[in-house]
């Protein structure tokens, strides 16, 4: 004889059975839950990691777009070095430079070709070059190389004997320290940033960015200019541009703002004797107007009195260099 289960006993196994697969089914619909979560989380990661990633600005080689150039003029007196003292009448060129506004402000486009520098593309211009475009310290054959491949290769320009006369006839044209001259500006004194603003938009229809060196004070050392893309029309910058945190708008401009005039030492003239000339370095310390200890990498000078980093002439100086959005 079979013994068939007891009733209860089959209604309890259903039962249990019913439970098991009823806990089965909520924990694969928890466990897919959390796969989602986990999926979006890795998405929001990955898309704020792509984003910082094209936020940070500075050289971008990806994309050659841009929507105005941006024309940076020197002041020679303002960085002290031997090469500056001779140009303290006039403005020397950094660089010509296609840039971007807007959201993008902080990104320019760089090295858009691998067309090299070349030596006989600017030798039409060479006296204009060596007199407006020098190099403050070292040669200026590496300078020039570094502005046409970086900046100039992307600024849609004809040639490289186009893009370094373009840039030079501009700095002509603006012609900014007569400008100043004409507002009763002159080098030597402190002025608001109001009177430089004035002086070059009632004589070239456009302010400048002013760009000061930070370890002198609020001491001016460039004037920047906004231009169409083609360069062919100066313009009023873009609030973005004027608000950025690049070299060229360094300036404080709640203060005054001091317009150096680069007297170096040298014989002191008729009248009163003035304050003796800085000491001579003794080879282990950085002084105005000298050079520092010999080196090759900047940190081999930190180790020095006053000594901030190693300059192009191969010698320690106490002189930073500028920090622009691009060097």
């Amino acid at each position: 004889n079979i013994r068939l289960p007891h009733p209860s006993f089959v209604s309890l196994h259903l039962h249990f059975c019913r439970s098991t697969v009823y806990r089965a089914r909520v924990f694969e619909s928890a466990l897919a839950n959390m796969a989602e979560r986990f999926i979006a989380v890795v998405a929001i990661a990955v898309g704020t990691a792509v984003a910082s990633a094209f936020d940070t600005g500075g050289c971008d080689s990806s994309s050659k777009a841009f929507d105005y150039m941006l024309h940076v003029q020197q002041w020679p007196a303002a960085f002290k070095t031997t090469e500056s003292l001779a140009s303290t009448t006039f403005t020397t060129m950094h660089g010509m430079w296609p840039s971007r506004e807007g959201s993008d402000e902080s990104s320019y486009p760089c090295t858009c070709t691998n067309e090299a520098f070349s030596s006989a593309a600017v030798q039409p211009i060479i006296t204009e070059m060596d007199k407006f475009w020098p190099s403050l310290e070292g040669s200026n054959t590496p300078f020039w190389t570094h502005e046409w491949e970086k900046h100039g290769t992307c600024a849609n320009l004809a040639s490289q004997t186009v893009f370094f006369n373009t840039t030079l006839n501009w700095r002509a044209r603006i012609d900014a320290i007569s400008v100043l001259q004409r507002a009763g500006i002159v080098p030597g004194k402190s002025y608001s940033a109001t009177q430089f603003d004035n002086a070059f938009k009632n004589s070239v229809g456009a302010t400048a960015l002013l760009g000061c060196g930070t370890a002198a004070g609020n001491e001016l050392q460039t004037f920047s200019f906004c231009l169409d893309k083609a360069a062919t029309q100066i313009k009023e910058c873009d609030q973005s541009v004027k608000s950025g945190t690049g070299g060229v708008v360094s300036c404080d401009r709640s203060q005054h703002i001091v317009f150096a005039d680069g007297r170096g030492p040298g014989p002191t003239p008729p009248g009163p004797p003035g304050p003796p000339s800085p000491p001579a370095p003794s080879g282990d310390q950085c002084v105005p107007n000298a050079h520092g200890p010999k080196c090759s990498t900047d940190s081999e000078c930190t180790k020095y009195p006053h000594c901030v980093r190693c300059a192009h002439s191969g010698y320690c100086t106490e002189t930073p260099a500028i920090n622009f959005t691009e060097v």
